[in-house]
């Protein structure tokens, strides 16, 4: 997979990639490769699915053999939404309740059965367009 930032994003790096169309860019130029897994196809951040006081953040979610990943999704008002987390869960240590699904490996979310189709549907990786309203972040 590649990644393909636009400008005006910004790359945190730790266990996981956080990318945020809020904060200054990373790169001059209009998009720059970050990380090549081996095959052709392309996952980028949808710049156009942010929403107003919140941060688009891109988070990979690793899979572990027979464990679930903790995250139930639902309808809500702003959208398809991370509803619970089991603690101590893959989803439970990167996301967030709360949390607007926007896509899903590269696949912009239009509706709950997509969704949960998407995330099933992944191989060892699973990547997430999130956007998370800035009460959640840390100062």
């Amino acid at each position: 997979f590649f990644f393909s930032l636009f400008n005006h994003l910004k790359l945190y790096l730790s266990d996981q990639f956080f990318l945020s169309l809020q904060k200054s860019s990373i790169a001059d130029e209009e998009s720059s490769s970050l990380i090549s897994l081996g095959q052709n196809k392309e996952i980028e951040l949808i710049k156009d699915l942010n929403e107003e006081n919140s941060d688009s953040l891109l988070i990979v979610l690793k899979k572990i053999p027979d464990q679930q990943l903790g995250m139930g999704i639902g309808k809500r008002t702003r959208g398809i939404l991370v509803t619970s987390l089991q603690p101590g869960s893959v989803a439970g240590e990167k996301l967030r309740v709360g949390d607007r699904l926007m896509a899903v490996n590269g696949v912009a979310i239009t509706d709950q059965l997509s969704a949960v189709a998407l995330v099933k549907a992944s191989g060892k990786k699973l990547w997430l367009q999130i956007s998370r309203p800035r009460i959640y972040q840390n100062p």
